[in-house]
């Protein structure tokens, strides 16, 4: 595995000196973290470089693709993948031997399913990042399908998790729905629109917020930045 040389992120002291990898152990899964631009995985890596200047060590699990080079602070693990036409980690669960929490990304796909039961074999809690999927009108689709996975798959993922991460106040709602009760961790997603981008309604409904209302202004619950706030709340978890 390469690594580069790492570049502190902005706002820290100057003269502080984090001890990489002293702090709170993050797992960050997901298959296709180094394929392609798509919206998670731009999310698993700007999660994952923004602390890679502090204290937290930061690894990432993944299936498809080459490695790239990695800050101080980040370690990529290829994880082995099998099945068809659905793909589960194995061996995941010995990337998880000392972390403190795995967060799982998105929802209704068979690797989370497997990735929770690796994580309770393991005793590390895990925290869930569904991205909207629970939104009503995302459950509307295919809705029979969707009912008999909750009820084989989903309901003991959503409801063993530590906590869920969602992107906006709106979504826990969503969740009670479906009768979690357990933590919510409700943080922005970090990225910074300019005034004239307004969500339109569009993409059938899978994006989350109003089309008066910008996500960066949207669910914000403290004054630090989106994910050192999230990496903060996840250690007192």
């Amino acid at each position: 595995m390469q690594k580069a040389a790492a570049t502190r992120p902005s706002g820290e002291p100057e003269g502080s000196a984090p001890d990489p990898g002293s702090g709170i152990r993050i797992v960050r899964y997901y298959p296709r973290a180094v394929v392609g631009d798509g919206g998670i995985t731009r999310s698993v890596w700007h999660h994952s470089l923004e602390l890679a200047g502090t204290d937290a060590r930061i690894r990432i699990a993944f299936d498809e693709g080459s490695a790239p080079a990695t800050p101080e602070g980040v370690e990529l693990v290829p994880v082995r993948h099998t099945g068809w036409p659905w793909k589960v980690p194995l061996g995941l669960r010995e990337v998880l031997e000392d972390a403190d929490v795995l967060v799982l990304h998105s929802a209704w796909v068979l690797h989370n399913v497997r990735a929770g039961t690796s994580a309770r074999r393991a005793g590390v809690p895990y925290l869930l990042e569904p991205r909207g999927a629970y939104d009503p009108r995302i459950l509307d689709r295919k809705r029979a399908l969707k009912r008999a996975w909750w009820w084989v798959w989903e309901r003991r993922l959503v409801m063993e998790a530590r906590a869920v991460h969602v992107f906006f106040e709106d979504e826990i709602d969503h969740l009670r729905a479906l009768g979690y009760r357990g933590d919510v961790v409700a943080v922005p997603n970090g990225v910074e629109l300019h005034d004239e981008y307004r969500w339109d309604g569009g993409s059938g409904g899978t994006c989350s917020g109003t089309a008066d209302t910008t996500p960066s202004t949207r669910g914000s619950i403290s004054s630090c930045g989106p994910w050192r706030c999230f990496g903060r709340t996840s250690a007192r978890l």
